[in-house]
């Protein structure tokens, strides 16, 4: 989550919560700076009881302004039913490709997986 104050607060005025991943605390006290982000992050993942995940932002008891919230990522982790590419191979047809000038637009990422994205002409 990102979060950066983009009012000018008055002397009396703050705005501080604090973040809570399905009703348990995952953070201290935010502040966000005028103009400059913060990044809260997890280290670890996070998961979800039957698919459903609550995100909540909490004033806490000094704050004058309630919460903002700037940016959320959130993402999958998905297993593919076969393996990438080694990294050796990629290394070599990067090197294949520079030698001899070739030039592909979709050439990006992994060659060769997953089989509906690979690269044309492999």
């Amino acid at each position: 989550a990102h979060f950066a104050e983009i009012q000018d607060l008055q002397a009396n005025e703050t705005r501080e919560f604090i973040i809570k991943w399905n009703g348990k605390v995952i953070s201290d006290p935010v502040i966000p700076p005028k103009l400059k982000i913060t990044t809260i992050e997890s280290l670890s993942p996070r998961t979800c009881d039957e698919g459903k995940c609550s995100f909540q932002l909490t004033r806490t008891n000094r704050s004058t302004l309630p919460p903002l919230l700037n940016a959320f990522e959130l993402y999958k982790v998905i297993q593919f039913p076969q393996s990438e590419t080694d990294e050796i191979d990629v290394v070599a047809m990067k090197h294949i490709t520079a030698t001899y000038g070739l030039s592909r637009i979709n050439w990006q990422g992994d060659p060769c997986f997953p089989q509906q994205l690979r690269w044309d002409a492999l």
